[in-house]
């Protein structure tokens, strides 16, 4: 665990959490650390083999962050003050079976950056904008097996 979050407190974890301003979103935090000097960092954990940090996941750490800022859970309003980074929580497999467990720093997205994403979410859903996908084919190229269904 790095020596910044060995010094906070575990605040939340795996607390359900939603806003409805500056933009509606919700989500399930699995762990809110509370810094000695008062702020807040957030952290998520991560089954992979690889510790790598995708954007989709400072994109959920990020709107995380959004929401801790003007929130409401168990039935509290809250108005966290938050670090502009937060953590990955690898955890894997070693050799002989056992759990690595491994936190990767990430600075996060600004709250304007994640209200643009919001919107042009909505612009997409509603068929105002085109979707673009930047996976370069890689996961079009899957072949569900025989006898599942795939949305089309």
């Amino acid at each position: 665990m790095p020596a910044v979050l060995r010094k906070a407190c575990l605040i939340a974890s795996e607390v359900n959490v939603f806003c409805v301003s500056p933009v509606p979103l919700h989500g399930r935090i699995d762990h809110l650390f509370q810094l000695p000097s008062g702020k807040c960092v957030i952290a998520d954990t991560k089954f992979r083999e690889e510790p790598v940090i995708y954007d989709s996941d400072v994109i959920q750490l990020s709107a995380y962050r959004l929401i801790l800022q003007n929130c409401r859970y168990q039935d509290r309003y809250h108005r966290h003050i938050m670090e502009p980074y937060g953590f990955i929580r690898f955890v894997s497999h070693d050799r002989k079976g056992g759990l690595l467990v491994r936190y990767e720093k990430t600075e996060l997205f600004t709250n304007n950056e994640v209200i643009e994403l919001w919107k042009r979410y909505q612009r997409i859903h509603y068929g105002l904008e085109e979707a673009v996908c930047s996976c370069g084919g890689e996961f079009h190229s899957f072949i569900p097996p025989a006898g599942s269904r795939r949305a089309g």
